[in-house]
């Protein structure tokens, strides 16, 4: 309708940023109510660390190739496109994996049960949950 003018877009790495900050906020909020063990803790907190690295650089990787690849694709030539088609498809291949890495991360987290009543949460499910080779 012509209302709004001169809106920004946040960018993406920021959108995805804050994105994965939220949920491991909220693993981080589900393990405290659980009273998880330090030692526990950590190695969650690790997992989430390398898994929120490896997805926020593929991320970056296949956001620059496709800008670069949308400003200089006139000026190359077939040979050069075509190079350039697979790196593309390479970079988004690795996007959407880390991805669904992250993705079944956060579903494994989410297995783990809500403490009892009376505050005890098995250990074992937790163990459970980081045995899985996620990243």
């Amino acid at each position: 309708m012509g209302q709004a003018s001169k809106l920004k877009r946040t960018p993406e790495p920021l959108i995805l940023k804050a994105r994965l900050e939220v949920q491991r906020e909220l693993i981080a909020m589900r393990l405290a109510q659980a009273n998880v063990p330090e030692k526990m803790w950590a190695k969650v907190q690790s997992r989430l660390d390398a898994g929120s690295a490896r997805l926020q650089q593929a991320h970056e990787a296949y956001v620059l190739a496709k800008t670069e690849y949308k400003h200089r694709y006139d000026d190359w030539s077939a040979d050069v496109r075509r190079q350039w088609d697979e790196t593309l498809a390479t970079r988004r291949a690795e996007y959407r994996e880390a991805s669904a890495r992250w993705r079944g991360m956060m579903r494994a987290m989410n297995r783990i049960p809500q403490p009892t009543a009376s505050g005890l949460l098995s250990l074992a499910t937790v163990a459970e949950v980081l045995k899985q080779r996620v990243f």
